[in-house]
């Protein structure tokens, strides 16, 4: 059966790439149990997983490994804005940083940097929920979804194909930007993780 985001004309590849590799090591359970030095610590790796947990269903939907659904979209969306900016940065507040934490100084000394990140993320969450809200409110794409489904793309009504591709590709480019922001501040404010230490964590 034809991939339905590959008719749209979707980034199969990459949106695997990003929910898998973009996000990987970020689904350990937190909490003391997992060597984490301090309560704060585990609620940060707490709401890091789950940020990225959301991102990864984002993904998994904008990119044909699963159903599309534009008001799930947009409540992942909602809830990865509500994490995101001062939500973010609050968590960082105390500088503890446990032996075991991948958390960079750079944090608590270019708290400005740091705050740009998360409210950038933010901003851009809160654009992908007012799109994913859009195209569920418009259909097409979940139209052009189950007429594939029924493996009759061959009767797709090109006007309604070219609808479906422009409504899911602002959706695609604003998720990817995401995606960069993350990597981004992942590449500026969190260590590497070590090969030779599998319990290294993210935060």
């Amino acid at each position: 059966m034809m991939n339905w985001v590959r008719l749209l004309g979707g980034l199969v590849i990459c949106g695997i790439a990003v929910s898998g590799a973009a996000f990987a090591g970020q689904t350990k359970s937190a909490g003391r149990e997992g060597g984490h030095g301090s309560d704060i610590v585990a609620k940060r790796v707490a709401h890091m997983r789950s940020a990225a947990d959301d991102m990864r269903a984002i993904a998994d939907m904008l990119y044909g490994i699963e159903p599309f659904n534009g008001a799930q979209v947009a409540a992942l969306s909602k809830a990865v804005a509500k994490r995101s900016g001062a939500a973010m940065v609050a968590l960082f507040e105390a500088a503890e940083q446990p032996e075991n934490s991948r958390a960079k100084a750079t944090i608590w000394s270019d708290p400005k940097g740091f705050q740009k990140h998360a409210d950038e993320l933010k901003r851009l969450a809160e654009q992908l929920q007012v799109q994913a809200e859009k195209a569920a409110q418009e259909g097409t794409i979940a139209r052009v979804q189950a007429i594939v489904a029924r493996s009759a793309y061959l009767n797709i009504d090109h006007k309604l194909l070219a609808e479906a591709r422009a409504a899911m590709q602002p959706l695609q480019k604003t998720f990817m930007a995401m995606a960069g922001q993350c990597k981004s501040c992942h590449q500026t404010f969190r260590k590497p993780k070590q090969d030779d230490d599998p319990s290294a964590d993210e935060q």
